[in-house]
């Protein structure tokens, strides 16, 4: 929406996909248990029901690919210690960040994120498995980085890192203890969410909620990195969620794309900044 970007002031860049907007009951959002229902089983295939929700009414591609639970697997050590950051910040202030898509990858996550000025600010990371997006933030000056997990870790020992789980969320936002973030970081996590594949229970709009209630945590012009594969849009159940310009625009609704003149079309993941829309 044209408009939105000259309120702004931005530039419009209309070259990846629109901006959709609406209105957002934060309350019912940040007090649902729903988004962060737990499952240990792992339907499959997509049961019958849910195919109509999942692909939109049609509008989206359904796949079964059939991914092992990640449960199943062996848990991770439930302590970031300092020790283990502070390692991860030196090889990051080398040039050399660790991540867990390759060096390459996370040297263009690493750019894109320096992109965004987060000296002293406060970050909100929907995380995934170790702390490299946290470790990221760090290095780039941020004071405040708070990351949201489902399960696995849930003890940082780092002064600059907190964890917190679905439940202190809520409780925070009802108190007003939670506060709001200038900085919202997720890479790939928001894909799977909603698709049995990590524990969690299905639902087909996952993605779409998780990034809604961080947007209600956001300070006003607050900025959003999201990092998503990209292509047609499917669903490649119960693996992970391909997005193409139909289901970018649903899952960042209300938030304005501010880099899209940088991509191409046939980008294999799609590394995009954003400005939350008021």
């Amino acid at each position: 929406n044209q408009t939105h970007y000259d309120s702004k002031k931005l530039v419009f860049p209309g070259t990846s996909f629109p901006t959709l907007t609406a209105n957002v009951d934060c309350r019912s959002i940040m007090l649902s248990n729903d988004i962060d229902a737990r499952e240990n089983s792992v339907p499959y295939p997509t049961p019958e029901e849910l195919i109509d929700i999942f692909t939109v009414g049609g509008a989206i591609e359904l796949q079964e690919v059939g991914m092992l639970s990640s449960v199943a697997r062996k848990a991770p050590q439930n302590i970031w210690s300092t020790f283990m950051i502070d390692q991860m910040l030196m090889k990051t202030d080398l040039g050399f960040p660790p991540g867990l898509f390759g060096i390459n990858e996370t040297k263009i996550i690493l750019n894109k994120l320096s992109q965004i000025d987060m000296k002293g600010k406060r970050i909100f990371v929907i995380g995934n498995g170790e702390p490299w997006l946290e470790v990221i933030c760090i290095h780039l000056g941020a004071s405040d980085v708070t990351t949201l997990r489902q399960s696995g870790v849930l003890q940082s020992q780092h002064t600059g890192i907190r964890i917190i789980t679905p439940n202190q969320l809520r409780t925070e936002y009802m108190d007003g203890t939670l506060g709001k973030f200038d900085v919202v970081v997720s890479h790939s996590t928001i894909g799977h969410i909603g698709l049995g594949r990590f524990g969690d229970s299905l639902n087909p709009w996952g993605d779409i909620l998780s990034l809604a209630r961080a947007w209600c945590i956001a300070q006003p012009g607050a900025h959003l990195y999201l990092g998503l594969p990209t292509g047609k849009d499917s669903v490649l159940f119960n693996a992970y969620r391909q997005y193409g310009k139909f289901r970018w625009s649903l899952v960042t609704t209300n938030w304005l794309q501010i880099d899209g003149e940088d991509h191409k079309d046939d980008e294999l993941v799609f590394t995009s900044k954003f400005d939350k829309s008021d």
